[in-house]
């Protein structure tokens, strides 16, 4: 998730997010997060299917030898890849539902952006939301601790 946020805070920076409209960005935003997390899963499952496959392949090393350049499955078990799937459907649908200058400190501020710069970007369109320096930090502090509380949820 963290690599999803920082790709979406460069591509914001870039300005190659385009839309009309909050709900055009937060949708793109969701489908962004979801997609990833998609996509991580698959890498891991294909990475699996490859190691089964190698393992049911005839044995032409000797044993003490490793194949190739095969590390060891490092994958997680398949029940810890369906909590974790579970978890970022939390932490998306929880994102999705703070308003949209929440959601920009949160992703910038876990990119590392400084307070000061993330300050300066909400008192510009589309936000237009003028804060303190010092509230960015406190307002991160407290939507990182109830993404923690919402994704830790049972």
């Amino acid at each position: 998730m963290a690599d999803t946020l920082k790709s979406l805070v460069t591509a914001i920076r870039r300005d190659e997010i385009r839309g009309a409209s909050n709900a055009e960005i937060d949708a793109y935003v969701g489908t962004a997060i979801r997609n990833r997390a998609l996509n991580v899963l698959r890498g891991r499952a294909r990475r699996r299917e490859v190691s089964a496959w190698a393992a049911e392949a005839p044995d032409s090393h000797p044993p003490e030898s490793p194949v190739g350049d095969e590390a060891p499955d490092e994958a997680p078990r398949q029940d810890t890849q369906v909590i974790a799937a579970e978890q970022l459907v939390r932490a998306e649908k929880l994102l999705l539902s703070w308003p949209p200058e929440d959601r920009y400190l949160f992703i910038a501020k876990l990119n590392g952006a400084s307070a000061t710069v993330i300050k300066q970007t909400l008192e510009r369109p589309p936000f237009d939301h003028f804060t303190a320096v010092t509230t960015v930090d406190t307002r991160f502090h407290r939507l990182r601790k109830r993404m923690i509380e919402h994704i830790r949820e049972p």
